[in-house]
Order: C-alpha cells, then structure tokens, then sequence
C-alpha cells in the first residue's frame, strides 16, 4: 500500500551513528574532527580528558537513544570548556540511563564557515540530486543548536563530490542530508542525518522538488541525474533577524538575492489572511528576541 524511500537498515545504522559513520569517512579518506569515544562501562578519568584539547564539542553517539533519556538541563550539543566541566556532564548524561557512548571532539575554530550538503538517490543506490548550502545563520536553542535558519544554496564542490561518490558506493538509497565545516583551508564532514533535515525546503527553493522525485521513484520512472541549481537565499527567521545577526561579510550577497526575487521563506505565501500576518510577525518578533538572548549568553 505504501511506498516507503528510506535507506536500508544496515546503512541507517552505519551512517546515524557517529562513531561507526567516522569510521567509514576514514575509509574512505574524507576528513572529519578529532575524536575520542566514551563509554559507561569505561568512564574517563581526568587525566584521560585533560590530555584533550578544550574547549571541545561534547555529544551523544546514538542521538535516537539519547533524546529517550531526558533529565534537567539537556542540551542536544556541549561545549565543555576544561576536563571538569567535560566529567560534569558525561556523568549526568549516562546517569540519565542513556546506553550509548559519547563522543569528545575537537572544536573547529570559531571563523568557520557551516555548509548542508543534501543528497537524493534512488532505489538502486544512485545520486540523482544533490544541493550544497551555505549555512548563514544557525538556531541557538539549547535543544535545537545547529539547526539551520538561513541558508545561500552554492555550487557543489570537491568535497560534495566525494560524499556523492561515497552513497553511490555503498548504494545508499534515499535521502543524506551531511553537515560540513570550514575553517583556515580545511574541511570536516560532522554527520550524516539519513532522513531530510529541518531546513530541506532549501531544495525546493533551489529547483529540487523532493516530493516530486519520491512520487517518481515510487512509480518506477527512471530520474536521471542532475546537479544544476538556482542560487537562493532560504531562511527561517525574518530576513531583518538574519541581517542583523548573520556575519557581516554576507549581507551584500543577501540584499542581492532579495532584489533578484531569490528570496525564500516557508513562513510567507501568497495565500495569506490578516490573522496568518499577524501570527508571522508575532512569531518573527519573539525568534529575534530568542536569537539576541542566546547570543548575549555566549558572549558572558
């Protein structure tokens, strides 16, 4: 009755993992983070995580098992800034009862650049459309930090050749949304979420209709591949919230695209009535107010 394009078990497995999914980015010689993996069974003792470079990004391994394990003060992302701070919360996170490991990674520099690569393969394990955003503006919830809340779609690059190259591989089938860095000429892969992401209406805005393509593959039509796109600016907040608090060096690309008509927003259509404006602009309001706190709490 239903038509399911989801990856196989086995690479579902493989890839939402962090540990095992590192593993395979080093085998196939795609960069990543430094990394040491933590278990309950062997906790860290102090000398173990002094030996590592802080401040660090501390997160689960299996995020399905550990989002089923809440207690006070959950974040879905740590940023320890010494080894006591990092044995603090290891140890409220598996007293939570969370049975998976964690992972203790090295922190790319703060002037890194964060890029949503997402990929599209059919039944037979076959890219057939893949976008790579620029991230411009990321959520800083505690619960939802790294969630992308602008993005400027950009050509595919080297780096997004490999990880094309890597699904068509294994023969994954269905849809890879990765998470990448830059920083000082250097690029890292962070994860692979096998599902869409939050922010994947960007494909949409870029040309690429994911819908459209499931109701294809669902009805046995050949898609051939293709990698062209349309330059878009995609956002969440109010583009006066991403101009306000998105890194200066991209507001003229931004105005740019907006004087183009390539600006796009899954709040705004052209059906809207006077309560749905109201309702954005209520919304709008307290997401810029959420931002403007979250960043003055980074900065103390």
């Amino acid at each position: 009755v239903y038509h399911i394009h989801i990856p196989e078990y086995d690479h579902f497995s493989l890839l939402s993992n962090k540990e095992t999914f590192y593993s395979e980015m080093k085998k196939g010689g795609i960069p990543y983070p430094d990394f040491i993996k933590i278990e309950k069974k062997e906790l860290p003792n102090t000398a173990m995580l002094s030996s590592f470079s802080y401040p660090a990004v501390l997160k689960p391994s299996d995020g399905n098992e550990y989002w089923k394990h809440s207690f006070p003060g959950m974040e879905k992302v740590y940023f320890p800034k010494d080894a006591l701070e990092a044995a603090r919360i290891i140890n409220r996170i598996f007293e939570s009862g969370y049975p998976g490991s964690l992972i203790l990674q090295k922190k790319v520099g703060k002037s890194a650049d964060n890029y949503v690569l997402t990929c599209i393969s059919d039944k037979s394990g076959n890219v057939v459309r893949a976008v790579l955003g620029k991230v411009i503006l990321e959520e800083t919830g505690k619960t939802s930090i790294g969630n992308h809340s602008a993005i400027i779609t950009v050509p595919l690059d080297s780096l997004s050749e490999k990880l094309i190259a890597y699904l068509n591989k294994i023969k994954y089938s269905g849809i890879a949304n990765f998470d990448i860095m830059k920083s000082n000429g250097k690029e890292y892969v962070l994860e692979l979420n096998p599902r869409q992401g939050r922010s994947c209406d960007y494909l949409r805005c870029a040309g690429v209709n994911i819908a459209e393509l499931l109701v294809s593959f669902a009805r046995g039509e050949e898609v051939k591949p293709a990698f062209d796109f349309k330059e878009i600016y995609w956002h969440y907040p109010d583009n006066k919230s991403v101009m306000r608090y998105s890194d200066p060096k991209e507001l003229e690309r931004i105005s740019a695209l907006c004087k183009r008509g390539a600006d796009y927003s899954p709040y705004k259509n052209k059906f809207e009535g006077i309560k749905r404006r109201i309702y954005v602009f209520v919304h709008g309001f307290r997401l810029d107010g959420a931002i403007r706190k979250n960043i003055r709490s980074e900065v103390k």
